[in-house]
């Protein structure tokens, strides 16, 4: 099941984001916290394995947002998909208040720096910063290697 939606947005380049929900409801509360708190997105909706594969080949989001249980396949299996197919995109757990424990040894486990657990009040502030960092660090990333050729080819 995939389903588009656009956000009215008043920047050129607004975000993209993947959201892994169960319901279209889920995905749905997800997609209006984001409005509300002023994020400019478009977000797409991946509610299967597939789909998540599929969508991380042909595609690269600023972010990706998972529900923790989904009833195709648990959170922590995106999570992984997402680690191998695109490591450095923000992946965010959106939590209930049930999941919290669950989710946060999933995240601690994991270490990795940008996978964050948050509840759907929190989400906007979250979701930008970890977009932001992710950013920061490609530009390092870029920077370094920038660096290294322009060494090698001065050998």
């Amino acid at each position: 099941m995939r389903i588009r939606r656009q956000a009215t947005c008043n920047m050129k380049n607004p975000l993209r984001i993947v959201i892994l929900a169960d319901t279209p409801e889920s995905f749905g509360q997800i997609d209006r916290q984001l409005r509300r708190s002023g994020v400019s997105f478009c977000s797409r909706l991946i509610a299967s394995r597939e789909s998540l594969i599929d969508e991380l080949k042909c595609h690269r989001p600023d972010a990706i947002l998972s529900n923790f249980q989904l009833p195709s396949f648990e959170g922590q299996a995106a999570l992984s998909i997402a680690t191998a197919k695109r490591p450095d995109v923000p992946f965010i757990f959106v939590i209930g208040s049930e999941e919290e424990t669950a989710a946060s040894q999933v995240v601690e486990r994991h270490r990795r720096g940008n996978v964050l657990k948050t509840s759907v009040a929190q989400l906007a502030g979250n979701v930008r910063q970890a977009v932001r960092q992710a950013r920061q660090q490609t530009k390092l990333r870029d920077a370094a290697l920038q660096a290294l050729t322009a060494q090698w080819m001065a050998q």
